[in-house]
């Protein structure tokens, strides 16, 4: 969506990409958690976690938070309400909060040494592209109008960790053991 804002014919289109763009943002690390969450236990319950995200998107389609102008490298946009921002930063916070304890607790309690790499895989590139890459770039974005965005670069680089850690395989006689679960640890 990034990339059809910027490159959107007029400010009105441009503020369309950016809100759908933005409820799909909002989404993002609520499914990660629904998916991170159905690995410990599958329970509808765990869609729950995505009705923040969902409130938060009704709100942009209503609100019309984003103001949108124009910059050397195409549409930008900053925010036009103050509580807006800061309810989308609590909202991120929470996410990454919960994504990160239910990541870790994921990675200590893998069954097996291949699903622990798995894990921290794609925790390791959730915490370096979304946390840290992400979270930065948008914040320079909103604070430096002409910085360069590098969202889409950041984003292919993210996919391919993931696709890197769904495609590790299982490789006979490579000495993959099953783990104990630490609950079984402790009773030996």
């Amino acid at each position: 969506m990034a990339f059809f804002h910027r490159n959107a014919p007029t400010a009105e289109l441009s503020t369309d990409f950016i809100t759908v763009g933005a409820i799909f943002g909002y989404t993002f690390p609520a499914f990660l958690l629904i998916t991170f969450l159905m690995f410990k236990k599958q329970t509808l319950r765990n869609l729950l976690v995505l009705i923040p995200a969902l409130i938060m998107g009704v709100i942009t389609l209503f609100a019309f938070p984003f103001r949108v102008f124009w910059t050397e490298f195409g549409w930008s946009y900053g925010y036009a309400y103050t509580w807006y921002f800061t309810a989308f930063v609590i909202l991120n916070l929470a996410y990454i909060a919960a994504n990160l304890v239910v990541g870790i607790n994921l990675v200590r309690s893998a069954a097996t040494e291949l699903l622990r790499k798995k894990f921290k895989l794609l925790l390791i590139s959730y915490f370096l592209f979304y946390v840290v890459a992400i979270s930065i770039t948008n914040m320079l974005l909103v604070y430096y109008i002409n910085y360069p965005p590098f969202g889409g670069i950041i984003s292919t680089l993210a996919f391919l960790a993931i696709a890197w850690a769904i495609s590790l395989k299982f490789e006979p006689g490579g000495g993959e053991k099953s783990l104990p679960a630490p609950s079984e640890g402790k009773k030996l």
